[in-house]
């Protein structure tokens, strides 16, 4: 297996989803080290390790183990993930072998929720898997797979279509093609697992993995409006200034707070001329306004201008997994045009 093979794969099966990942983080193993236990990054989840021999990935006889790579995102949400493979089931005999490829994560490492695909050479499957329920069937079909061939995978879960698919390539077109409605929080730890099960050790292999995954860097919470109505006059006269603030978040109520300095016209600057903040709904808003006098006074002649500045503070334990992170915040600005009479 070469490098140019699985950049032909990897091209072949993204211009089947679609398109790839946007600013995806990208971890990719071919093996290609000395035999022995995979080492790091991966780590044993449960039973036995997975050993590498010439470049792929096979299981002892009578053995299987599930190797995990992860990563913390710092923002805790990871979106949309895709693990590609080219696994091999490599003698006639190798009836009994499977493979299992997992995309999952949590809040932390030791709390898991996610998808895993079962593949064998009888069926293959898609299953739900979290800590409460354990496996759930999504969907089983007949195997189409083949013996000694190496058979290119595309794995993707998206949470905001809330859909798994698998597409398992063939010599010319995929010979599976399963997409299932599949729902589950964003992830904070965001982890794939490779296992190989062989009873026989007819030395099943899988040769090459690619994972690409998506850390947002900040979950937007803070929508802000500040108007200034009307934008113009002759002094003195007065205008009135609305202001407000959204809740962008639907899991949860947050806090925000908000506060508008005022740059005069004739260079004085007041900061947090006014201050406050709210408590607000999920998806909701909060609006207020006033009446502002602008008067006779040669330091308001010409363009004053007032900027709102909101931030979410919403406090722990509510802004700690799985809820967004505060420190999102957001700016608008409105200005004051006065006129000399």
């Amino acid at each position: 297996m070469t490098m140019r093979y699985m950049q032909v794969v990897t091209i072949l099966l993204l211009c089947f989803f679609g398109s790839a990942l946007a600013n995806a983080e990208i971890f990719i193993d071919d093996f290609d080290r000395p035999d022995g236990p995979l080492g790091p990054p991966w780590e044993l989840l449960d039973q036995s390790p997975l050993y590498i021999e010439n470049q792929s990935v096979v299981a002892r006889e009578n053995e299987y183990g599930l190797m995990l790579y992860g990563e913390q995102c710092p923002s805790c949400y990871c979106g949309e993930a895709t693990l590609l493979a080219t696994f091999n089931f490599s003698t006639n005999t190798d009836y009994d072998g499977r493979f299992q490829f997992f995309i999952g994560g949590g809040e932390t490492e030791s709390d898991y929720w996610g998808f895993n695909a079962k593949i064998g050479l009888d069926e293959v499957s898609l299953y739900s898997i979290d800590d409460a329920n354990g496996e759930i069937e999504l969907v089983t079909v007949p195997s189409p797979l083949m013996h000694d061939f190496t058979h290119p995978m595309a794995f993707r879960y998206d949470p905001d279509t809330q859909e798994v698919l698998l597409v398992v390539n063939g010599p010319v077109s995929p010979l599976v093609n399963l997409a299932v409605p599949a729902s589950s929080d964003p992830f904070c730890f965001i982890a794939m697992g490779i296992e190989n099960l062989d009873a026989t050790g007819d030395e099943g292999r899988i040769q090459v993995v690619q994972f690409q995954y998506c850390c947002e860097n900040a979950v937007p919470t803070v929508a802000v409006e500040l108007t200034c109505l009307p934008a113009s006059g002759t002094v003195p006269f007065s205008t009135t200034l609305a202001v407000g603030l959204t809740n962008q978040y639907t899991g949860q109520s947050r806090r925000m707070a908000a506060h508008i300095d005022v740059l005069l016209a004739g260079g004085a600057a007041y900061s947090n001329w006014r201050a406050g903040h709210t408590n607000i709904d999920s998806g909701g808003s909060y609006t207020t306004s006033w009446n502002q006098a602008i008067p006779v006074l040669g330091s308001v002649i010409g363009s004053n201008v007032f900027t709102l500045v909101a931030e979410d503070v919403t406090p722990a334990p509510y802004n700690q997994p799985p809820y967004p992170p505060s420190g999102d915040t957001a700016v608008h600005d409105c200005t004051v045009v006065a006129n000399a009479p």
